[in-house]
């Protein structure tokens, strides 16, 4: 999706609405394999939708990707702990703070990047 645009947030949300609803509904359609449950069908599906999109922004070498794994990690940690999956919420505490890292070394470079670029054309 375009990042930070009206159409990729749009893009988001309608790809959580569906598989999460279709998470919630599938105890009811097949109770035998899913006999229970998700505890938190909507935020699964939005961590998996924003995972998607923020590699593909990763992909692009797009600085927003860290935004959105630093969104993915926030949701990740509340989510397990709530689930009582405590380890597995620490682990997302550390791609907090990988993500954190790699969005103050992206900013970094871009800064860096724009002085270097604003020097050369100074001195042409």
């Amino acid at each position: 999706p375009p990042a930070g645009t009206a159409g990729g947030a749009g893009a988001v949300v309608g790809a959580t609405l569906g598989p999460g609803a279709c998470t919630n509904n599938l105890p009811r359609w097949f109770p035998v394999v899913v006999p229970e449950p998700a505890a938190f069908p909507l935020l699964d599906s939005l961590t998996t939708i924003l995972s998607v999109a923020a590699q593909w922004l990763l992909a692009q070498k797009k600085l927003e990707s860290w935004v959105l794994w630093i969104c993915v990690d926030v949701i990740g940690v509340w989510l397990y702990w709530q689930q009582g999956v405590k380890f597995v919420s620490l682990e997302y505490l550390l791609f907090l703070g990988i993500a954190t890292k790699g969005l103050i070394d992206w900013v970094r470079v871009a800064r860096l990047h724009r002085v270097t670029i604003a020097a050369r054309l100074l001195t042409a």
